[in-house]
């Protein structure tokens, strides 16, 4: 008997042709100890690297935001090519598989530009990919105006997605005069907030810390949660 555990939200179709290669596999490469098992498990260990090669689906995060707050600097941070897509009204849709260091079983993940007001006017539209991401993550230039407006636009999407968790990335901290702290702006979304600026030397490192924050807390956390 072969189990596979999926998500709620994953189609039946990708879960049985991943069972179904799990098997095959498996079958093909201990059929002849599997006659004669000793009942010692450790001989099956190495068929884990090909479960997480094959098997193991990224945990996905969605970076939104409105025109002009830093949503391409960040995702442009990271080496690889990007995956360009248009909707039906010509809107970008861009994405990347980035490398995740330092976690167990988790080798990459999937990041994903999209505008904040398009997201919420045409959700019926993006209901499949909004239902699919594990995190929600807002991108804000920490000005007032912005804030406010970014504020409002949140609370529209939290209602039509309550499956993700959601996160704040206050941009442009550099621009200390007119850039609200982190803490404040944690405040006004009761949001966990990260601190960033797209623009500093060690922007590439920042965004790899904050997104391996977010990736143990929404991730990790809640595997070893569930296991216990």
């Amino acid at each position: 008997m072969f189990i596979i555990v999926t998500d709620i939200d994953d189609t039946e179709e990708e879960a049985r042709e991943k069972l179904d290669l799990l098997k095959n596999e498996f079958i093909g490469r201990y059929h002849d100890d599997l006659i004669n098992w000793s009942c010692d498990a450790r001989i099956f260990e190495p068929f884990d690297e090909f479960v997480e090669a094959n098997i193991f689906i990224p945990p996905k995060i969605l970076l939104v935001g409105e025109d002009g707050v830093g949503k391409s600097t960040i995702i442009n941070l990271f080496p690889g090519e990007t995956i360009l897509e248009l909707d039906d009204d010509m809107n970008e849709i861009i994405q990347k598989l980035i490398p995740i260091p330092n976690f167990k079983r988790m080798n990459e993940a999937i990041l994903r530009e999209m505008d904040l007001k398009d997201l919420i006017d045409n959700s019926k539209i993006y209901r499949p990919i909004l239902d699919s991401f594990d995190i929600i993550c807002i991108v804000t230039n920490s000005g007032a105006s912005n804030l406010g407006r970014t504020k409002r636009l949140y609370s529209q999407l939290e209602q039509k997605v309550k499956k993700a968790d959601y996160y704040i990335i206050a941009n442009f901290q550099d621009l200390t005069k007119t850039s609200y702290e982190p803490k404040k702006v944690e405040e006004i979304f009761d949001v966990r907030t990260f601190g960033f600026s797209a623009i500093h030397e060690s922007a590439k490192e920042k965004m790899y810390s904050i997104i391996s924050k977010m990736l143990r807390i929404s991730i990790t956390e809640k595997i070893k949660s569930k296991q216990t």
